[in-house]
């Protein structure tokens, strides 16, 4: 399979499982409340902290990071950033009012980097600490259970009453389930991609981007839009 393919079967693998029925399976693996830091993830981020400014052709995004529970993307993020790899990058893929796929320097999303394994994917990293809320930000590739440079940003994204009755029937955590409706987000993607940051200032520019006129058959955007470059600071 080329790399195209790859990419756009990784698409179907983040919007395919919103439909599942078996899209909450924990596989035996029991969510663990005492690790749970909504505070951390949905707060903004202290004075001196390391941060994100994203620019856009769309405008400004700003994130904190999570070193604490996915110190492998944050730190490969933050030092291709330093390096200038996302700096003229591409929006590759848009899936309409939820979320975009960036960090490929090809219009197609298919060119990746990594500072790991000789510029190869590393591992994905799980936490029960953080979760797939509204202005995540997630680490992804086209191969299983692996990260590299690409990522996703989800945007105001509502949780149904539907997904939510699913996760009550799989045996999810009452907080987790009131949390996500209260801020929402997409539980289906918990435990398959690594949310390494969090988006607190921009959401509206996520949105922006997210309902962009795509191509249907490709989930490209009609309109050229990048990342023009990222930049890490302090808060």
């Amino acid at each position: 399979m080329n790399r195209f393919l790859r990419v756009f079967a990784l698409i179907l693998c983040v919007v395919l499982p919103l439909c599942s029925c078996d899209l909450f399976s924990l596989s035996g693996e029991k969510i663990d409340e005492s690790a749970f830091d909504f505070e951390t993830q949905l707060s903004p981020p202290q004075p001196g902290e390391e941060i994100a400014v994203v620019t856009t052709t769309e405008g400004v995004i700003k994130m904190k990071f999570f070193p604490q529970y996915a110190p492998q993307a944050v730190e490969n993020f933050k030092q291709l950033a330093a390096d200038g790899f996302y700096n003229d990058t591409y929006v590759f893929c848009v899936q309409p009012d939820m979320a975009f796929m960036a960090g490929s320097p090809a219009q197609d999303g298919s060119v990746y980097k990594s500072i790991f394994n000789d510029g190869k994917p590393f591992d994905v990293e799980y936490s029960d600490a953080i979760w797939h809320f509204s202005g995540s930000v997630s680490a992804l590739s086209d191969q299983k259970d692996k990260a590299d440079s690409r990522f996703f940003m989800l945007g105001n994204y509502k949780t149904d009453e539907d997904t939510l009755k699913k996760m009550e029937r799989s045996g999810y955590p009452e907080a987790l389930i009131e949390k996500y409706r209260t801020v929402g987000g997409a539980p289906a993607l918990d435990r398959r991609y690594t949310v390494f940051a969090q988006a607190y200032e921009g959401l509206e520019v996520i949105d922006a981007i997210n309902a962009a006129e795509i191509d249907t058959e490709t989930g490209f955007p009609k309109k050229e839009i990048k990342i023009i470059s990222v930049k890490i600071t302090k808060a």
